[in-house]
């Protein structure tokens, strides 16, 4: 393995072309220069983003934070300094272009730039100003143009170069004001040879434009993502109209559709991604929506999304499921997002959480057509096996092609957060070999162009198209429909609430997958990444400050790096630099989807990629049921295979770090050579070791840990990326603990969250009372006494009844006194019971003519029924000489003479509080309810009674049930006992005022 390692690193030395880092004047123009043959398509185009070159770089500064590499002595190298927070030196800037120039230049149709061409504004000694921004850029676009210029070419350039903003093109860093502004102004200038002429203007308004860069066939549509980042304190998402994402987001619907209509394919780029966790997000909700809608209702249409900014080389998939269209309102009120900023570029400290939440969204991807479970619910079974128990195959896959996904690939970058890239995609051009070149498209503009000009200009003024006349020939290209027979209309979708929200038109039903989900012409085939290793290139010296050893000879460490080729492209070290001049500057491969034996990408659609995505996890879930990726396992397996054959075996003073790496790493003691020092030597040889049991090592998955070495660009050395899979996987297991955790108090919880509203009710707390008592000041529902005061009043609804007397007799036995609330429908055939509850000492209250809700009742009716049994309660009063209530102050003013209502089944409502306020009634509830009008257990009504006994309380019991006399018999003789006494309402409203 390590032979042929060292074959295939001496292969790229010997073949690769590299250009000297002290001899970059060379290219210039001269790299202009053209073959004698004709150009053509060659399939492949650059992807190429945040170069962040910096002109204050100085080379062997300090790498600190403070210092920026501006100033002080460290380890910054010549090319720049790799795992730092240091931006690019111009020497690496000019090296990758002349690499550009000597490698790749004639070998790629056009150039994707997505953006961030400034340094950082991380140095508070000495802050960016606006010339130094625009300058950078400049300086980046003039490479540009001097590498693809082209005399012979109508355009004046060889190949097209999209570019596009980056969050640090422009100053504030992050704010960018709606256009026009004097920033679109500047980079209309600034990119006038990279923006169709016929777009310029309208560019100016937001910053976004298109170029046919195969005429007739593919479009790069240039996003200006600055509208949709979350960071944008200067604009407000793409949910209102007036904001320049709303306007970005029509303007692409309309040329997107318009494609769709001349049956081209469209490439969509930017600089900051629609990254997007559970918690985290760096776009606008609203943008991330539309985005994601997008792309789905231009699936015909979308070959990809490509972005840069994030540093890290991974991608992202949106789910379709994801889609909440009552996030596109910007109506007040309206749902917004929870997610909390993410940081947008990460280093390798801050990637683990949000790579971690991307694991645990692809854990839930469902799985591709070949990944799903068998019979005995694992994964990999053949399709024969896979039948349920009555011999049926299982239901045939909804989604075949991924549809309800679309893949978003995120590029690493120039500048040397990790090392230096750059990618090169490849796609098919079947049957395109011979198209024209945009090279040569200049002065060939036809009405279609022409007319797209001035959809750009509506779109600016604000006037969206809701329908736009179609060219003959994409009259032609549009399939017709016929109306279908004897078919049931289908349900029409439903329609988002916001008026204002015009849904994308979807492919035709008659139209196959497009070029994101099936291979045809314009699909992407697959890329190679470069990258260019500074430790080696930048010929760094390092110093073992645990030895007194001098320092390798170039020979020799070139030598150790042959011997070691993974561990050379993963190495990195803090180190001192030396005296020597660098090396040759070039880009090696990192790693081709084309060959790559972990991902065995047969291309770039979404399928490949949901498959990939599959593969990172330990467990797939499939139905709402966890099963194990056995394709991973075996994987693993072999991985532990190929480190058990490279790896010696390490000293004692390494056993603290092998039980760390524990989890990742199979057993090794039983293949070691050599002998442990002390007693395991080869005295003690075949002797079993007493003590702890050694723990089983678990695995790591193999394909997640390739995929964490290419999202930092191989700069993580084999131990370190271990450890941060170690540390993704903690984060999962401990998510995964929460989760079960939080499931457990939950159930623990539930019974209490039922069962506490219920108690509330049963037994409302003396704070919810005082609080109901100052919210409606005007209803009874307590007096707050003084302690000593032990005086409550007693309440017996629903009279009179046939168990009343019973009740009379108890009250005269324990000299207690109530008020019965009288239910007029009651009193026919009774009335000498309500004159013996007024001989008693006792009064009357009103409670309607019916025991029902009153609160449900119309004004007028509740005024009649009160009426009603008022005139029966002053009858009562009158044939026993007494003064019934009323609310004449003029002839008595003493509460005792106050009118009570008390509403069936307790419920009041604003407008039955206004009728009894001008009725002169004072509305009477109570505080102490035991629910014996539902609960017919005397004895644990009486045990609530007794419970709840506070000074000035309000007692209320039924007259009319069997259990009511049996409760009083409990009740009364405690009371009396403990000192409590029970009297009426107006008896208790007398204490107060007394």
């Amino acid at each position: 393995m390590a032979l042929q390692r060292i074959v295939c690193l001496a292969l790229v030395l010997c073949n690769g072309v590299s250009s000297s880092p002290l001899d970059t004047a060379t290219a210039g123009p001269a790299a202009a220069v053209q073959n004698a043959a004709p150009r053509k398509l060659k399939g492949r185009f650059l992807h190429i983003t945040d170069l962040h070159p910096d002109s204050f770089y100085k080379p062997h500064s300090s790498t600190d934070e403070k210092d920026a590499c501006h100033r002080g002595t460290g380890s910054a190298g010549y090319y720049g300094s790799e795992v730092s927070d240091c931006d690019s030196p111009h020497t690496l800037v000019n090296a990758t272009f002349d690499w550009i120039a000597k490698n790749i230049r004639d070998d790629i149709d056009f150039v994707v730039w997505t953006g961030d061409s400034a340094r950082h504004d991380s140095d508070e000694k000495i802050p960016r100003n606006q010339d130094q921004v625009l300058n950078s850029n400049r300086y980046v676009a003039s490479k540009f143009l001097d590498l693809f210029a082209d005399e012979t070419a109508s355009t004046g350039m060889a190949v097209p170069v999209i570019p596009t903003f980056g969050n640090n093109d422009i100053l504030p860093h992050n704010i960018l004001l709606p256009g026009p502004n004097r920033w679109l102004q500047y980079y209309t200038d600034i990119w006038r040879r990279f923006i169709p002429e016929e777009q310029r203007h309208s560019f100016e308004f937001g910053g976004w434009f298109y170029v046919e860069v195969i005429p007739n066939h593919l479009a790069v549509f240039s996003l200006n993502s600055l509208y949709f980042f979350d960071r944008n304190a200067g604009v407000d998402g793409c949910a209102n109209p007036a904001e320049p994402g709303y306007k970005q987001f029509e303007w692409l619907r309309v040329q997107l559709q318009f494609m769709r209509e001349r049956g081209m394919k469209a490439i969509l780029m930017g600089h900051v991604p629609p990254a997007r966790t559970d918690s985290k997000q760096l776009w606008d909700e609203a943008c991330w929506q539309k985005y994601t809608i997008w792309l789905q209702q231009y699936r015909d249409v979308i070959v990809s999304g490509l972005f840069g900014h994030m540093n890290i080389d991974h991608f992202l998939l949106q789910d379709t499921k994801d889609i909440d269209l009552s996030l596109l309102s910007d109506a007040p009120g309206h749902k917004v997002s929870t997610r909390e900023y993410m940081q947008d570029e990460l280093s390798v400290e801050s990637a683990t959480d949000y790579l971690h939440e991307l694991r645990q969204r692809w854990a839930k991807l469902e799985p591709p057509m070949n990944i799903s479970p068998g019979k005995s619910g694992k994964v990999g079974e053949d399709k024969k096996s896979r039948k349920n128990k009555k011999g049926k195959k299982p239901k045939k896959n909804k989604d075949p092609w991924g549809e309800r996904y679309s893949l978003s690939l995120v590029g690493p970058s120039i500048v040397p957060t990790y090392f230096p890239t750059l990618r090169v995609f490849e796609y098919n051009i079947t049957g395109l070999e011979n198209a024209a070149l945009w090279r040569d498209s200049l002065g060939r503009v036809d009405m279609v162009v022409q007319d797209d000009a001035q959809r750009h200009l509506d779109l600016r003024d604000g006037v969206w198209e809701e329908s736009r006349p179609v060219t003959e020939s994409a009259q032609k290209k549009q399939p017709t429909h016929k109306k279908p027979k004897d078919k049931k209309p289908k349900k029409k979708p439903t329609k988002p609430k916001d008026p204002k929200f015009k849904m994308p038109e979807p492919p035709s039903k008659s139209s196959p997958p497009g070029p994101a989900y099936s291979a045809q012409p314009l699909t992407l085939v697959g890329y190679t990444q470069y990258f260019a290793n500074l430790t080696f290139i930048n010929n760094l010296t390092f110093e073992d400050t645990s030895s007194s050893a001098p320092a390798l000879e170039a020979e020799s460490e070139e030598f150790s790096i042959l011997e070691s080729f993974a561990d050379w492209l993963l190495r990195w070290r803090q180190g001192k630099q030396g005296n020597k001049k660098p090396k040759e500057f070039q880009f090696e491969m990192e790693y081709s989807t084309f060959d790559d034996k972990i991902y065995k990408l047969g291309d770039l659609t979404q399928t490949r990629g949901k498959k990939s995505a599959a593969k990172f996890t330990d467990l797939i879930e499939v139905d709402g049921m966890e099963h194990y990726n056995e394709e991973v396992i075996e994987l693993e397996d072999e991985m532990e295979d190929d480190e058990d054959s490279e790896e010696d075996s390490d000293d004692e003073s390494d056993s603290e770090e092998e039980e760390e790496d524990a989890d990742f790493d199979a057993e090794k003691e039983s293949d070691d050579k050599k002998p442990k020092k002390g007693k395991g030597g080869k005295g003690d040889k075949g002797k079993k070791k007493k003590g702890k049991k050694k723990k089983k090592p678990k695995k790591i998955n193999k394909t997640w840990l390739h995929f964490l070495d290419h999202a930092f660009v191989s700069t993580l050395e084999k131990k370190d990326l271990k450890k941060f899979a170690k540390k993704c996987r903690h984060l999962r297991l401990r998510a995964r603990r929460t989760r079960m955790a939080t499931l457990l108090l939950f159930l623990l919880l539930l019974p209490l969250l039922l069962i506490f509203p219920l108690y509330v009710v049963y037994k409302p707390p003396s704070l919810l009372i005082r609080h109901f008592a100052h919210k409606w000041t005007d209803v009874l529902f307590r007096l707050w006494l003084p302690p000593s005061k032990k005086i409550v009043a007693l309440t017996i609804d629903d009279a009179p009844s046939d168990h009343t007397r019973d009740i009379l007799h108890i009250l005269s036995s324990h000299d207690a006194h109530a008020t019965f609330f009288v239910i007029g429908g009651q009193v026919p055939g009774r009335e000498e019971i309500l004159r013996e509850i007024i001989r008693a000492g006792h009064e009357l209250g009103n409670h309607g003519m019916h025991d029902e809700p009153a609160r449900s009742l119309s004004d007028s009716e509740l005024q009649a029924q009160i009426l009603k049994v008022q005139e029966m309660i002053n009858t009562a009063y009158e044939a026993e000489n007494r003064t019934a209530p009323s609310s004449d102050k003029a002839s008595d003013t003493t509460l005792a003479k106050q009118k009570y209502f008390r509403p069936g089944s307790g419920f009041f409502s604003d407008r039955m509080r206004n009728l009894l306020q001008k009725m002169d009634y004072h509305l009477v509830l109570g505080s102490i309810y035991p629910h014996d009008a539902q609960i017919s257990w005397p004895g644990v009504n009486a045990r609530h009674v007794l419970s709840m006994l506070s000074p000035g309380g309000i007692i209320i019991c039924h007259d009319r049930r069997s259990w009511t006399v049996p409760m009083l018999r409990k009740v009364l003789p405690e009371m009396k006992m403990r000192g409590w006494k029970a009297v009426s309402i107006s008896e208790l409203l007398g204490e107060a005022t007394g």
